[in-house]
């Protein structure tokens, strides 16, 4: 059993790596928290799923550049996203 997550994690991490440090490197606290602000306001909006997503991106790749920030796309959506998991954990408590 050991083994076997050892396998697999040593596979996955090949790929999970340069993706945290890409993180690390170019995203800070206060980004995660920018993000969590844009998307908690659009989360009680009258729009769909797909219309939130992309109205909360658009501000924060645009208030990001406000900063002198500019963060790739993938980066930009995986913020989006997290911010989003983050207020879902936070509803069901």
């Amino acid at each position: 059993m050991v083994e076997t997550i050892k396998i697999i994690f040593s596979s996955v991490w090949s790929w999970i790596r340069p993706i945290l440090f890409h993180i690390h490197n170019f995203v800070d606290k206060d980004d995660f928290f920018t993000a969590y602000q844009i998307v908690k306001r659009y989360y009680y909006a009258d729009k769909s799923s797909e219309e939130k997503r992309i109205a909360a991106t658009q501000e924060l790749k645009e208030r990001l550049l406000r900063h002198g920030k500019k963060l790739s796309s993938s980066l930009v959506n995986l913020l989006v996203e997290l911010a989003y998991q983050r207020i879902k954990i936070e509803m069901s408590k």
